[in-house]
């Protein structure tokens, strides 16, 4: 078994980020319980990467964070429109436990295990 020292591990690890836009990198959400998120980004299959902005139908989303554990972050809807993509409709209440997809970690590993929702998601201050 190959073991990799703390600098090897450090530049392999920053190699990885680098390869996430730039546009994600910018501010990763604070996930912490009580925090209001809203998305910063969101995976798009056409051009196969995180774009900018929100999905669409989910401009308005805006969720409360719960207690988040390593396995998933509870959110609720808070206010707003989140379009769910799986059955295209729009709702304005929802709940789940949110956590980084099976293809972010495949294409990304390594990465701590929440860490696509980080990209996803920005803070705000509250939900109106």
């Amino acid at each position: 078994m190959l073991t990799l020292c703390k600098p090897f591990r450090a530049v392999l690890g920053g190699l990885m980020l680098a390869a996430l836009p730039s546009t994600v990198l910018a501010e990763l959400a604070d996930l912490s319980e009580g925090r209001f998120v809203m998305y910063e980004s969101h995976w798009s299959d056409d051009a196969a990467a995180f774009v900018a902005g929100p999905p669409p139908g989910s401009e308005t989303a805006c969720f409360r964070v719960g207690k988040t554990t390593p396995e998933g972050v509870p959110m609720t809807l808070a206010s707003g429109v989140f379009f769910l993509w799986w059955s295209e409709e729009s709702v304005t209440e929802y709940d789940d436990i949110w956590f980084s997809s099976d293809r972010f970690n495949a294409d990304h590993p390594g990465q701590p295990p929440l860490e696509e929702l980080r990209i996803l998601f920005r803070n705000v201050e509250a939900c109106r």
